[in-house]
């Protein structure tokens, strides 16, 4: 009877344990279903950064919107566009004294941490007409390399060739060069109670063209800080930007300016 009773129990067990399987693999089944569900496949997505910040009386706003979008499904190929305005919001008119418009094809491959990306083609103007036009057509390549999982740190690097440029700003390979480079530290999410998320420090620029591409005294450097304030659930973060040098805005590429702002990025 004891046997029996043993046997009995021995079944029940394997069965439990094998029934338990099964369930939990339905369950992982379900999840998963449901995480597709809930996080569709979206070809547009966030491309360079989108912000709003704001500087001193003498230093005009400044607002960026950039957004890419995935011209062949999982083919990495993209169309992006990036649209930089300045804003002179202590005016009483409130005039946007110049907007630039940079739409570009690229193909890249890798993650947030890790990529390569080769730029077709890359235009950037200011939309305006006679002495005030200014225009580039350019081609790139772009690689950044980071390490760490949460503590992330890492290098961007992205050389460039102008190949055609409007008359008015012939001379532009002088003020930009042909590379920038971007040195960062970002503090990347852990935990659904971690304290940082998303937090960067970054300092990135460029020389000018002549030196053979080193002539330092033209070119550019930005620095910049970007972190969370008071709540976990509040998406736009502060962000705090120091730019001088040559070329922040097409219109005056050639003058070297200077400008601390901050505001909010997305």
């Amino acid at each position: 009877m004891k046997k029996i009773l043993l046997s009995i129990i021995m079944i029940l067990n394997v069965s439990f344990i094998y029934s338990q399987d099964i369930v939990d693999n339905v369950i992982a089944a379900e999840n998963k279903a449901m995480i597709d569900k809930e996080i569709p496949y979206s070809a547009v997505s966030f491309y360079k950064p989108s912000y709003f910040i704001l500087g001193n009386m003498d230093d005009q706003a400044k607002v960026q919107l950039s957004f890419k979008y995935e011209i062949l499904k999982e083919s990495e190929i993209y169309f992006g566009y990036t649209q930089t305005m300045f804003w002179m919001i202590y005016d009483n008119s409130s005039p946007f004294t110049e907007i630039n418009f940079n739409p570009e094809f690229f193909w890249n491959y890798g993650n947030k941490i890790k990529f390569i990306q080769l730029g077709f083609y890359e235009h950037k103007s200011n939309g305006k007409d006679g002495p005030a036009s200014r225009k580039y057509e350019s081609s790139y390549i772009q690689a950044q390399f980071s390490y760490g999982d949460n503590l992330n740190g890492g290098i961007d690097f992205k050389g460039f060739y102008i190949w055609n440029k409007a008359d008015e700003n012939k001379d532009i390979t002088d003020y930009l060069g042909y590379y920038e480079a971007k040195l960062f530290i970002r503090f990347i999410k852990s935990s659904m109670r971690s304290i940082t998320d998303r937090e960067e420090l970054y300092i990135r620029g460029g020389t000018g063209g002549g030196n053979y591409g080193f002539d330092f005294k033209k070119g550019w450097v930005e620095a910049g800080l970007k972190f969370r304030v008071l709540f976990r659930s509040l998406q736009p973060r502060l962000f705090i930007q120091g730019f001088y040098g040559y070329g922040e805005s097409l219109i005056e590429y050639n003058y070297k300016d200077h400008a601390v702002r901050a505001g909010i990025i997305f």
